[in-house]
């Protein structure tokens, strides 16, 4: 095959270094475009290069914003973004040494060797519970060889968390601390047989089997995603390996159809589920052209009017776009049916929309008729006037209204600043607008114009010379990290993260470094404040932390005492009886989590920091939650599960005193005891709703304070009509009454059917 290339593009050249500052030769730089609102993951094309022996590359970029990583085997990726147009730019790289693991998978009886095991990691979080994805892919992994043997390389430092999968078996999630470029030896992950759930994904209404669907799940209580299956087969077959008991909805991505999220839910009791029916919709091909021809990225996000429980609608239709050829032409697979607004935007700022409505067939031909956007321009500069380089700039739009609405993709759009602070946003809508700015160290507060301002932009309107003036990063901090034996202790992991009474107006992530050799640390630009710096020995499993304030032009010295780890242990029980499976959150100075299932009721948190910790319990079988102090010869904690309650009630129109049919009903305990499966339920339309009488019954709700909203999920988006608070007594019926409601929207049909 032969291939015939053109000269064309701007250059993009650069080094790759090493933190030593030598170079890096044979590192992969990829840059990667940037669909508008990129924020939402949408990417385009992939162009790659490979450094020579001087660490040097080069690229030749069509004009657009892009997203560069480096990588190499031998070390942590690096990333940059940078905005390509019509002069040649320079990014340079410098690349941190990786880590590696080296261990055996063994199955639990007999210690025997697992060949063609999967071993996966992901960064663990200090938040205890997953996250929600709908990424398909599935984590990096590796294979075992004959003798069940695997090494992860490439890792970064930190604490990531390592599973083991092979057929019909898993292992526990295995933590692991890794220092700067360590190497750790002889991890054994011990698998044991796995509960699954499995089934056919078939076609919604002609049962036609459906290949290469991933199917993956989604924890109601743990809010752990399950993603260790394969694509569907020919037969539409799937197995989805879990880590145990409990409700999980599934979501059903991949292949040609409509994205399926957050149903069905199964419940996972002692044995594999099978027979799961997962239909999907093929949904239309949207098929038009944009005037006059040009290029343009095509997304799509349901309109206002019609929004019919917007935040599922607008999951679904995250990752659905296009490019639209040089005449201009466009085609758009996989919509599902709803009202939807197409929106075209181009390079230079040019955008269009139109309206298509969605049914049983492919909609007819949709006519973008472009203009040009709005554009934001100007320079972004810290306190003291000097520019500041490689900001990222965010125009949000203001919601009109509650919601769900304003975070919609094409409500944000985004730039970076260049070598002299310029940054440019082009292809807005008109709307009112307020600016956000974040670098590679977290959120930055927008100083100028106040609070990000209130920009109204008019349709097609240049808003130019605008000063964007961010926050410094003038404080620091340096110290020592002393271990409980009085000596420094190197290799110590260091974290500084803001104290959560500190009131800062955007969420900033911790810094994490290492101590020296001489136990001794810095970590500069930091926003001041108030902070904790935590520090936490890998090997001896000791950590300690101390709070400081942090002040503009000093650079506090601490000094972080280490002591050895402590052990939060206990038990859960039901009427005297061990509790067999449950799930145990502790939130206080960390969060742990932790799930019971091997029948004894008991539970054991190592390497836990001192402090003061909520510890809530869910079950089939009940609920508990209570307050500790976790210290030196703390008493193992028993904790006794209270039967779940029930709420019931009905909603009338507070105008005319009729029943309100097909309204949903939320119930959020105020108590710390997780209700994230109602939330869910709302999401997916298929939680409680109000009948033809007005009445609702709500189960499964832990005992305390509560609050109930009754909701429509119709045009507005999701909007609060009534509330109401209630405490609960352990497995209390409590009759509500009567809410009165304001009908000021038409309600949703329920998933599957009318209301």
């Amino acid at each position: 095959m032969d291939f015939q290339l053109q000269t064309g593009g701007v250059e993009l050249r650069g080094k790759v270094l090493d933190v030593g500052g030598g170079p890096v030769a044979g590192a992969r730089v990829v840059a990667v475009e940037q669909v508008p609102a990129p924020e939402f993951g949408r990417t385009g094309p992939r162009p790659a290069a490979w450094t020579d022996a001087n660490g040097q590359y080069q690229l030749w970029l069509d004009a657009g914003v892009y997203g560069l990583t480096a990588s190499h085997p031998d070390y942590t990726d690096g990333a940059a973004t940078i905005r390509m147009e019509s002069v040649p730019r320079q990014q340079d790289f410098l690349l941190t040494p990786a880590a590696s693991i080296q261990g055996r998978v063994l199955t639990r009886e007999g210690a025997y060797p697992v060949a063609g095991a999967r071993v996966s990691w992901s960064l663990a979080s200090d938040n205890p519970q997953g996250s929600f994805s709908l990424d398909a892919d599935l984590p990096p992994a590796v294979l075992t060889d004959a003798s069940g043997g695997f090494v992860l390389r490439q890792l970064p430092s930190g604490r990531v968390r390592l599973r083991a999968t092979s057929t019909g078996f898993m292992s526990e999630p295995v933590s692991v601390d890794l220092g700067i470029a360590a190497q750790v030896r002889d991890i054994v992950l011990l698998v044991d047989r796995a509960l699954s759930i499995s089934g056919q994904v078939v076609q919604k209404g002609t049962g036609t089997p459906v290949a290469g669907a991933h199917v993956s799940a989604l924890h109601t209580e743990t809010q752990e995603s399950a993603r260790e299956s394969t694509p569907s087969d020919e037969q539409g077959s799937f197995q989805l390996l879990v880590p145990g008991t409990g409700r999980y909805r599934l979501i059903t991505t991949g292949g040609n159809f409509v994205p399926r999220l957050l149903s069905p839910m199964v419940t996972v009791k002692d044995t594999s589920v099978t027979d799961v029916r997962v239909e999907v919709d093929t949904g239309a091909t949207v098929r038009g052209h944009v005037e006059p021809a040009a290029e343009a990225w095509i997304t799509i996000e349901p309109r206002r009017e019609a929004a019919q429980g917007a935040i599922l609608t607008a999951m679904t239709v995250f990752n659905l776009r296009t490019r639209s050829t040089r005449e201009g032409a466009f085609e758009l697979s996989g919509v599902p049916p709803g009202a939807f607004t197409l929106v075209a935007t181009t390079l230079e700022g040019e955008r269009g929309s139109a309206p298509v409505d969605v049914g049983s067939g492919d909609p007819e031909h949709t006519r973008i008729q472009l203009s040009p956007g709005g554009r934001i321009e100007g320079r972004v500069v810290d306190e003291q006037g000097r520019a500041v380089r490689n900001v990222a700039i965010r125009a949000v739009a203001e919601s009109r209204g509650q919601g769900f609405e304003g975070r919609l993709p094409a409500g944000i759009t985004g730039g970076m600043a260049e070598e002299d602070g310029h940054f440019k946003l082009a292809g807005l809508a008109a709307a009112t607008y307020h600016l956000e700015a974040e670098d590679s160290t977290g959120a930055l507060e927008v100083r100028a114009p106040a609070a990000g301002g209130r920009l109204l932009l008019a349709a097609g309107q240049q808003l130019t010379g605008l000063t964007v003036v961010v926050e410094s990063r003038g404080c620091g901090v340096l110290g020592r990290i002393q271990a409980s034996s009085g000596g420094a202790q190197p290799d110590a992991w260091v974290s500084v993260s803001p104290s959560a009474a500190a009131g800062r107006p955007a969420p900033e992530p911790a810094r994490v470094t290492l101590s020296g050799p001489d136990g001794s640390f810095q970590i500069d630009q930091l926003r001041c404040g108030a902070y904790e710096i935590a520090g936490f020995a890998p090997e001896t499993g000791e950590q300690g932390r101390v709070r400081s304030e942090l002040r503009q032009g000093r650079q506090e010295r601490l000094e972080v005492r280490l002591v050895p780890g402590l052990k939060l242990r206990g038990s859960v029980r039901r009427a005297g009886s061990p509790v067999r499976q449950f799930v145990l959150t502790a939130q206080g100075p960390s969060q742990y989590q932790v799930q019971g299932k091997d029948g004894s009721g008991e539970f054991s948190i190592p390497g836990v920091v001192p402090g003061r910790y909520s510890i809530g319990v869910t079950s089939d079988e009940g609920s508990a939650l209570r307050t500790v102090e976790v210290g030196v010869g703390s008493a193992p904690v028993e904790l006794e599960l209270v039967p779940w309650g029930s709420v019931s009630g009905t909603v009338l129109d507070a105008t005319t005193h009729q029943p309100l049919r097909g309204y949903d009903v939320l119930v959020k305990s105020e108590s710390g005891v997780s209700t994230f499966d109602n939330v869910l339920a709302l999401i997916s339309r298929d939680g409680p709703r109000t009948d033809a009488q007005g009445r609702f019954v709500v189960q499964r709700l832990p005992s305390g304070p509560n609050r109930l909203l009754v909701i429509s999920g119709s045009a507005e988006r999701f909007q609060i009509l009534a509330s109401r608070t209630f405490s609960l007594q352990p497995g209390e019926q409590f009759q509500l009454g009567v809410l009165e409601a304001s009908q000021t929207t038409t309600p949703a049909p329920a998933a599957g059917g009318n209301p």
